[in-house]
């Protein structure tokens, strides 16, 4: 059976407990039953979240979400386009 592909999804605001978690929730799930990507959300104009760098550094495949301010009307659009794209059967917030 192949793996479940879940795509966590985070607005950081820096990295605490929740971006913490999911780093470790995505390194400890047994890669031959679940497939981990880890997208965080971005403004233009703020540097790339560092659970992306955390991320990286653990080997977990990072995405970017790019927001045109906070309140983007297509913010959604874009999650859906990279889950599909993942084919992703899981999107957890």
């Amino acid at each position: 059976m192949p793996p479940l592909r879940v795509l966590h999804l985070i607005s950081p605001t820096g990295y605490y407990g929740a971006e913490g978690w999911v780093i470790a929730q995505s390194r400890h799930l047994d890669p031959e039953r679940v497939e981990v990507h880890l997208a965080a959300t971005r403004e233009n104009s703020d540097p790339r979240p560092e659970i992306l760098e955390r991320a990286d550094l653990h080997e977990i495949p990072t995405h970017e979400v790019r927001l045109n301010g906070r309140f983007d009307l297509q913010g959604p659009r874009r999650v859906a386009e990279l889950a599909n794209s993942l084919g992703a059967q899981i999107v957890h917030t």
